[in-house]
């Protein structure tokens, strides 16, 4: 009996551990599942915040931008009129009043459009960093439904291999005994 016992016990002993080593691997698939899920959207909230900061720098820059070349504009009006002006040219009617309105009016439309492409572009930096956001959320949902589905097959396989190993044990030691091999 002792050599049957041996047999039994070993084949026993190598179910089990498979059986282990499979359960392990279902929860080692879910935990790198999970860590890469929350890396990921790690990943994208931190370029959000980027996307954000060079918005808000694009923003910032355009005002810079504006002031800057509305300061430019008025010494420019300021200039004109003054040249105008001691050149003894009336400043406050007629078509050099007409002049400086339409001056006036192109820095405003380019003041207008330099404001809006800074929009623009800020608003983009924007959609992106949102965009990147809700791709990393399927994404991450992506890896954990994986992650799941792989542990699952462990799963099964842990199952599949202690049916066989315990139905492999039984059938041996039949065999074995039909055999002869136990004396």
């Amino acid at each position: 009996m002792g050599l049957e016992t041996l047999f039994i016990a070993g084949s026993l002993i190598s179910t089990g551990l498979g059986i282990y080593g499979q359960r392990k691997q279902a929860s080692a698939a879910n935990k790198v599942g999970n860590q890469n899920a929350a890396q990921v959207k790690e990943t994208a909230r931190q370029n959000q915040q980027l996307a954000e900061m060079e918005a808000k720098n694009i923003e910032v820059e355009n005002q810079q931008q504006v002031l800057r070349k509305n300061e430019v504009g008025q010494s420019n009006l300021a200039t004109m009129r003054a040249r105008m002006g001691s050149s003894g040219v009336s400043l406050s009617t007629g078509s050099n009043l007409e002049i400086m309105g339409i001056s006036a009016g192109r820095m405003a439309t380019e003041y207008a459009d330099m404001s809006r492409e800074a929009s623009i572009k800020a608003a983009r930096f924007r959609y992106d960093g949102a965009r990147e956001v809700y791709e990393a959320g399927i994404q991450a949902k992506n890896i954990k439904t994986n992650a799941k589905n792989t542990a699952k097959a462990a799963k099964m396989g842990a199952l599949t291999t202690g049916i066989t190993g315990i139905t492999n044990t039984f059938v041996d030691n039949a065999t074995n005994k039909a055999n002869g091999i136990y004396k």
